[in-house]
């Protein structure tokens, strides 16, 4: 029986009508990269560790509040009519529970924040921010699976751009702290929050359904775990570089992981694309659509992050000055932490499943296993291999995290997944390279031949998706019946021709 070829449309949606949605988190995600070059030459070496942890505070606390009721909010969206009804309740559901539990975590700060010198200031001023964080996380929910990019883009801009550009601008014209940057942020997100309010509509109806709140709930709180320790996962070893350094470790680290990590928030921006093209997906042929799309994301993950290992001190140049930062002594962080792209890429692709069939339960207690034990080699490591040490964690963490969250794949669908080692072997070959080319007249050379040769790589591909997604348009458009004569104009094309 001869197999029929794969259905290319899948990736070809992804790369069309999920690209916005995808540079948009993009910056979200990437927004301490852009202004790493002007933080590390305006704030001093340790008010940038302070202000890189407090960003940590306002994540880490920030998807707590929520419950886990935003990554509900997709699903449920998809549910039918009356899911898209429930979204008002469960929007105001979520905004309540993040003012209520935000006060519970200020109040506790001086204990919680003991380990880190102390509820300092700025560590304030980040925990309060949390609460409209998480409005914010909740409104983007919204907004992707009512598909409006163009508010989901405003609020990006609003919220990321304006508030890393307010925090700048009060380091330079009130104080050179890390209390004037967060300040900044916190304004642009108050702001942030009360437009994702507005644009998702609110409702009290629905809140008294007790069926519908335990269906909520039932997926919601066994991610909360899991999506706390993803993000711990990415941002949890700044605690741990505080507290066995210093405030300049902390700022050292959180620059080479930012260069280095940019592969991974290539493909946590491309996931609020991908994971609702997997949900709504027909059933028949969901799985298919699955392969697919990962063998495409992992082949770019792949050449993305050798790209970054090879580049590497050039990143660092351009990200801090050398006179305050080394760059040969970081070059090897930011080339091992690149090669945690590829088996994040791996971890998603059976995550969607799980989300997908609703059987989250797992999650419970493998995301938290996986960076429970990441952080704990991390604090044993550090003190004798230091940074590097720490950043080849990482990656084998999300080893860890992808294997045993494909375990419980198992047990709900059968993916016909293509071949995935060659990309995860040439990747993990390049990126250990990558660090140990050493920063010499010729390996430099070297990099710059292999960069170059990757960048071909990554225009081969994109040019092979584009001309996939150029072929399949062709065909529908082949493929359409031809128009009979209608005795009345129409009104416009259906939502089905849309």
């Amino acid at each position: 029986m001869t197999e029929a070829p794969p259905d290319r449309s899948a990736s070809r949606a992804l790369l069309g009508r999920g690209s916005i949605y995808t540079l948009a988190t993009a910056v979200q995600l990437a927004g301490a990269v852009l202004v790493i070059p002007a933080l590390t030459r305006v704030l001093p070496k340790d008010e940038l560790g302070i202000a890189t942890v407090g960003v940590v505070i306002t994540a880490t606390i920030g998807l707590l509040l929520a419950a886990g009721l935003p990554g509900a909010i997709t699903r449920e969206y998809f549910q039918g009519p009356e899911g898209e009804r429930n979204v008002g309740a469960m929007v105001t559901l979520s905004a309540g529970l993040s003012v209520l539990l935000g006060g519970v975590a200020f109040a506790l700060g001086p204990l919680w924040a003991g380990p880190l010198h102390g509820f300092r200031p700025a560590f304030m001023v980040a925990t309060a921010t949390a609460i409209t964080y998480s409005v914010i996380v909740t409104g983007q929910a919204v907004q992707r699976a009512r598909n409006q990019p163009g508010r989901f883009v405003l609020v990006v801009a609003l919220n990321v751009v304006g508030g890393q550009l307010l925090g700048i601008l009060l380091v330079l014209t009130v104080s050179r702290t890390a209390v004037a940057y967060l300040a900044g942020i916190a304004v642009a997100s108050v702001a942030g929050a009360v437009l994702s309010l507005v644009w998702c509509r609110p409702s009290i109806r629905g809140l008294g359904d007790r069926v519908a709140l335990k269906r909520w709930f039932a997926i919601a709180l066994p991610t909360v775990p899991h999506m706390a320790a993803l993000y711990l996962m990415t941002a949890g070893d700044r605690y741990i570089v505080l507290h066995g350094l210093n405030e300049g470790g902390a700022a050292e680290y959180n620059v080479s992981y930012q260069v280095g990590a940019l592969g991974i928030t290539l493909v946590a921006a491309a996931n609020n694309a991908w994971a609702p093209l997997i949900y709504g997906a027909p059933e028949k042929t969901r799985w298919q659509t699955l392969a697919i799309t990962t063998a495409d994301m992992l082949r770019v993950a792949a050449i993305v992050a050798a790209g970054l290992a090879m580049a590497a001190p050039l990143g660092l140049w351009l990200a801090a000055p050398s006179g305050k930062y080394d760059v040969g002594a970081l070059t090897p962080v930011v080339a091992l932490t690149a090669l945690a792209t590829v088996p994040y890429v791996l971890y998603l692709a059976s995550a969607h499943v799980l989300f997908q069939r609703g059987r989250t339960v797992a999650l419970i207690w493998i995301s938290p296993l996986a960076v429970l034990a990441s952080l704990a080699v991390k604090a044993v490591v550090l003190p004798r291999f230091g940074l590097a040490g720490i950043a080849l964690v990482t990656a084998v963490a999300y080893g860890l995290l992808a294997t045993l969250v494909g375990w419980e794949r198992r047990k709900l669908a059968t993916v016909p997944w293509h071949r995935r080692w060659p990309e995860f072997v040439g990747a993990a070959v390049l990126c250990v390279a990558g660090a140990l080319i050493p920063l010499t007249w010729v390996g430099a050379a070297a990099r710059v031949v292999i960069t170059i040769a990757l960048l071909a790589l990554l225009a081969r591909t994109g040019k092979h998706l584009l001309a996939d997604r150029k072929s399949a348009t062709a065909e529908a458009t082949a493929a359409q019946p031809p128009a009979t004569p209608s005795p009345a104009p129409s009104a416009g094309p259906s939502p089905e021709a849309r």
